[in-house]
């Protein structure tokens, strides 16, 4: 398994290929072909790492907030 880092990494080879195993049972009921063909031409899998900061952060500054789908990235310690 490849090293984990603050910038995300890629699966690869047999790591890809179970991750593929994984969702196609995840997704066998789901009716939708485009699903299944998103999948099967996949040349692989890109994650980012999940940070933990703490609830009593400051979540915004003068010109940024975090709200939304841009949070979802994180977790609360």
């Amino acid at each position: 398994m490849p090293a984990r880092n603050p910038e995300g990494w890629t699966a690869q080879d047999k790591e890809s290929e179970k991750i593929k195993a994984e969702m196609r049972e995840r997704i066998k009921d789901i009716k939708v072909p485009l699903i299944n063909d998103i999948l099967n031409k996949s040349p692989g899998f890109r994650f980012y790492p999940v940070f933990k900061l703490p609830l009593q952060g400051k979540w915004y500054t003068e010109r940024t907030i975090l709200i939304g789908d841009a949070a979802h990235g994180t977790s609360a310690l």
